[in-house]
């Protein structure tokens, strides 16, 4: 049951089960003017503790300073792609692994490096990239006129799928397609550090409410819509991607794709080359491996058609979502003051 608002005086209400969710609800709590709630509408954290996640060096740090005495273990170069070796058309030492992002470190010969280099920093490929709203299929094009020929067979053709299953990379945003591919720290020499607590992201998330003394209570899809609908509760920071569904889909639906975790043994050809982290491998049936100590998943993704039965999905950067996020975003404050739509993620992961 939805505690009734008004008899808690309730000022802000934060809405979400996300890692996110819970960092906004604390940053609006540091107002001490401000009188928090929290509505979970899932499991706190996920889907990270699904994954196995890892977050950035920033984000490890602004999690220190909200709890002082979370530990983590801290890794150097974990995010790997991986293309079978006889799929490959230059040089490589590590079975088909690649240091991602790709560097110079990702070359095993120093002129390849410096020829996907040179393609890259061509003008008419940084043209591309300075607007946001070019396809990737242009972006792709101009991969094919000034990077390797043998870099864009090996690689380039072979992550053309992106993390969504069936969503076309034509259908993806630009920002979307370089979520999945980017080449901008090529000139790079050096290892991405990532880092894992050594507690779950459920259990970051309740000592982070218990901390701030933000009262916590759990919403059903009757309270979504109220939140959303009601007039008279304002100051309503909605962070569940369900919106459309609580809607009703008055502005459209979201593209959706869920993502499912199987634990499986790590295979035997990367035994010698990788430690923890993700292998991102486009060319399988599975969309990476994920491993953290001796615990090892295979993730799978694919299109999520209703989204009735499954708790949580993924909304992925296509231009239909683009769109839709903007149309709800612009909805939510015709029904009362101070209500928005936040689903933008500011935790820097390594797979979600």
């Amino acid at each position: 049951m939805m505690t009734d608002i008004k008899e808690h005086s309730i000022k802000r209400i934060v809405v979400g089960y996300t890692l996110d969710s819970v960092i906004e609800a604390h940053n609006q709590a540091q107002n001490v003017e401000n009188e928090v709630v929290f509505y979970n509408t899932g499991t706190l954290g996920e889907p990270l503790d699904k994954y196995n996640d890892f977050i950035s060096y920033d984000d490890a740090k602004r999690l220190s300073v909200i709890l002082p005495d979370l530990e983590f273990d801290e890794f150097h170069g974990c995010d790997y792609l991986y293309i079978p070796y006889e799929k490959l058309k230059f040089k490589n030492s590590h079975n088909g692994l690649i240091t991602l992002p790709f560097n110079k470190l990702s070359f095993d010969d120093i002129d390849e490096w410096k020829a996907v280099r040179d393609g890259y920093l061509d003008e008419h490929v940084q043209a591309i990239l300075k607007d946001m709203s070019n396809s990737p299929t242009r972006l792709i094009t101009m991969f094919k006129q000034y990077l390797p020929k043998w870099f864009v067979d090996s690689i380039i053709r072979n992550v053309s799928n992106t993390r969504w299953a069936d969503i076309p990379t034509s259908n993806v945003t630009l920002n979307g397609y370089l979520y999945e591919f980017n080449l901008n720290q090529i000139e790079s020499e050096g290892i991405n550090l990532w880092y894992k607590p050594r507690i779950s992201y459920n259990e970051i998330c309740k000592r982070i409410l218990k901390k701030d003394k933000i009262p916590v209570y759990t919403a059903t899809k009757e309270d979504c819509v109220r939140f959303l609908t009601d007039r008279s509760i304002e100051y309503v920071t909605f962070m569940d991607n369900r919106v459309d569904h609580y809607l009703g889909y008055r502005s459209g639906i979201f593209d959706r794709c869920v993502m499912s975790a199987v634990r499986c043994e790590l295979p035997s050809i990367f035994a010698n080359d990788f430690d923890n982290g993700i292998i991102r491998t486009p060319t399988l049936a599975h969309w990476g491996i994920c491993k953290y100590g001796n615990d090892v998943r295979k993730l799978y993704s694919k299109k999520l058609m209703s989204i009735i039965d499954v708790p949580t999905s993924d909304i992925p950067m296509t231009k239909n979502n683009l769109r839709i996020y903007d149309a709800y975003s612009k909805l939510l404050p015709l029904f009362g003051n101070f209500k928005t739509l936040n689903l933008q993620q500011k935790i820097t992961t390594l797979i979600k």
